[in-house]
């Protein structure tokens, strides 16, 4: 890696995970596939941080948050940003939640658990570049 790529930020991506383990392991799982999380634990902050300016590459979403449900959140976040690429993880049947995004090639869906692995074919699937993957 060049000297000049170490000093460029990482792009930013939101997080919106309750689960503080759940948020930890993701966090660590997102920077090792080059991207700089801004965690968000609630339905509510998240809008909010994007109403407030944060513009991220795109954004990891948990189906089950405590005020609202994630697919619900994706079209709250898209009113502000429409074109906003979109990782929804759940443990909900990964064929449910792909029936409430029919056609919609910028959502990507990941069951829980998931691995470092499966977020990074996740992201790709979106277009967008992950470290090592």
């Amino acid at each position: 890696m060049a000297d000049e790529d170490r000093d460029r930020p990482l792009p930013v991506v939101l997080l919106v995970e309750d689960e503080p383990l759940v948020a930890m392991v993701a966090e660590e799982n997102l920077r090792s596939i080059g991207y700089e999380p801004v965690l968000a634990i609630n339905a509510a902050s998240a809008l909010s941080a994007v109403t407030d300016g944060l513009d991220p590459s795109f954004a990891v979403i948990d189906m089950g948050l405590p005020d609202a449900r994630g697919d619900e959140l994706v079209h709250r976040l898209r009113a502000v940003r429409p074109s906003l690429p979109v990782v929804i993880v759940s443990g909900y049947a990964e064929s449910d939640l792909r029936a409430k995004f029919v056609g919609d090639t910028t959502v990507a869906i990941v069951t829980k658990p998931y691995s470092e692995a499966q977020l990074a074919r996740a992201t790709r699937s979106l277009g967008l570049a992950c470290v090592g993957y």
